[in-house]
């Protein structure tokens, strides 16, 4: 039976970690800062000290190590607006060195973001996305939910590419449409079991709908969203048990609406049904669950913005079970967040950013179990002036997990630094 715990009430978080990566502390969230918006282009870095608790996120015990160290995290940024053309790009290189005698005493992380834009005429819009990282920490590999919550030692990559359309077919009728690729590619390899063989694949995405424009603020839709998933690992996920075997095929049908209250507050909801066939199982197995997607965001004064969401759907994970020849194949997953952004004055700016995780095990031994995370994100900045600023946070993060494989562990993490910005 699933614990709800205090934790997963008490959402907050850190003013630089995006809702995507709230699982990471050490954020590489792709947010530009009012002085970046005013340049074309710009260049920010920050240096700080931290304390980490349990950096290789394991549960209790003699594996379980901490670390005082120093991180150093450079950026860069593009930001071009035309008349119809916008141009955005920021790349988050982070290194950190641990105090504690562990080979190796570092780790590194890089996060890109590229967009563009272009407006062909009123009715009709296109946008270009492209999102990479690379890193070792649990979340930021995972692209939404987190699919992996413990560090991952290696180069494990993430790169997703979209293209995005809308166009108005009359006056109270919009199509809209998109295709997204993800790929993913994990270090650890080499054996069965590894995390190449459990998660290395890739996920392309069709979707497209129909909107009934009742209003300028208001626009119900109907729609529908084709998902697919390709195992590529080499190492299997058992003996006997190839990665392909997790590759499935879905389709999700949802109605939506989408709602502006003045221009400072948003409503978007989207809630439908899932199926999801796994392909190369015998024999077939498939699933069926809801599927929603809800965010709110409300800019209450300069500089404050309030932003709530949750999700439900499907997704991958790094878990097998021990039912031989018949391995967990994904998991069930509702996500929730918060992320609150506060300007005490124009020089402070307060941050609280949070994530509750459930999820459901699909097959084998350990279908029906439950894993769940949850992350409280705090955190200050002083700006000194319009190119420095002070900054402090903490994190705190627990997963509680039903698998009969201990993973259960909490951490704790803290930071003081400063922040140039050019």
């Amino acid at each position: 039976m699933r614990k709800f715990t205090f934790a997963g009430v008490v959402m907050m978080g850190a003013v630089s970690a995006g809702v995507a990566n709230a699982q990471s502390f050490y954020s590489l969230a792709p947010y530009l800062t009012p002085q970046e918006k005013a340049k074309v282009w710009s260049v920010a870095g920050s240096v700080r000290g931290f304390y980490d608790d349990n950096y290789l996120t394991v549960p209790d015990g003699p594996g379980k190590r901490e670390s005082f160290g120093i991180e150093v995290q450079p950026s860069v940024s593009l930001n071009m607006t035309g008349e119809s053309t916008y141009i955005g790009a920021r790349v988050d290189y982070s290194y950190q060195w641990f105090e504690d005698d562990r080979n190796p005493d570092y780790q590194q992380g890089l996060l890109g973001n590229f967009i563009v834009a272009h407006s062909f005429s009123e009715q009709f819009k296109v946008t270009l996305e492209d999102s990479f990282s690379w890193s070792q920490e649990p979340g930021l590999t995972g692209g939404g939910a987190v699919v992996v919550p413990l560090r991952t030692d290696g180069n494990n990559i993430r790169n997703r590419a979209s293209v995005d359309g809308t166009y108005v077919l009359a006056e109270t009728l919009q199509l809209a449409g998109g295709f997204a690729s993800t790929f993913y590619d994990y270090d650890d390899s080499g054996y069965v079991g590894s995390r190449s063989g459990l998660l290395d694949r890739i996920e392309n995405e069709i979707n497209a709908s129909l909107g009934y424009i009742v209003a300028p603020e208001t626009t119900f839709s109907l729609g529908y969203i084709y998902n697919m998933a390709e195992y590529t690992g080499d190492d299997g996920l058992a003996p006997g048990v190839p990665s392909g075997i997790r590759d499935s095929q879905s389709h999700i049908v949802f109605v939506g609406w989408d709602q502006k209250f003045g221009a400072q507050f948003r409503l978007s909801i989207r809630g439908g049904y899932q199926t999801t066939m796994y392909d190369n199982t015998v024999p077939e197995q498939d699933a069926e669950n809801p599927y929603a997607d809800i965010s709110i965001s409300y800019q209450y004064n300069p500089g404050s913005t309030l932003a709530v969401g949750a999700r439900h759907t499907r997704a991958a994970t790094d878990v097998v079970g021990t039912t031989p020849g018949v391995p967990t194949l994904d998991q069930e997953v509702t996500t929730l967040y918060v992320d609150l952004r506060h300007a005490i004055t124009s020089s402070i700016t307060i941050g609280a950013v949070g994530t509750a995780q459930f999820g459901t095990y699909e097959s084998g031994s350990l279908t029906s179990l439950n894993e769940d995370i949850y992350s409280v994100n705090v955190s200050v900045a002083w700006r000194f002036n319009p190119f420095i600023a002070f900054e402090a946070g903490y994190s705190y993060s627990i997963l509680e997990s039903e698998n009969p494989i201990n993973r259960d562990y909490d951490r704790n993490r803290t930071f003081l630094g400063v922040r140039g910005i050019f």
